[in-house]
């Protein structure tokens, strides 16, 4: 083989390097697209999935932020028409605390967090129940 390539002419040689260099071009290049389309799928899983149950498990957070930040404020209240102000304000920040975790419990249809979900409920009702 060896023998064959050394006997042709330089424009077989170059044309056959060409030739070679074409055909790894192709491989690397179709090997990159079915890559792309692995990516592909992943990404619209991300997106799909993943991204709305973060997007809820932020509002959540959000909600129970702001709940806090409520209660603080009842404390901090130095007279009886703050603290019924207030008051009103962390009963609607309750029942916004309950939409997000209801929204959450929605969209998030993993087993594996059920008890998550079920603790955190617990832990806000406990919570709920000492605000009150």
């Amino acid at each position: 083989m060896g023998r064959w390539v050394r006997n042709q002419g330089i424009a077989v040689r170059v044309l056959g390097a060409i030739g070679i260099a074409l055909i790894v071009a192709v491989a690397v290049g179709a090997g990159g697209i079915l890559s792309m389309r692995t990516m592909d799928a992943g990404a619209q899983e991300v997106a799909t999935v993943n991204l709305p149950g973060v997007h809820a498990a932020g509002e959540l957070r959000v909600a129970v932020d702001d709940l806090r930040m409520e209660v603080v404020n009842h404390l901090l209240a130095d007279n009886v028409a703050d603290k019924t102000a207030v008051d009103q304000k962390i009963l609607e920040r309750t029942q916004g605390v309950q939409d997000a975790l209801a929204e959450f419990e929605a969209i998030t249809v993993d087993p594996e967090a059920a008890p998550i979900i079920e603790h955190f409920r617990a832990s806000l009702e406990k919570y709920l129940g000492l605000v009150q």
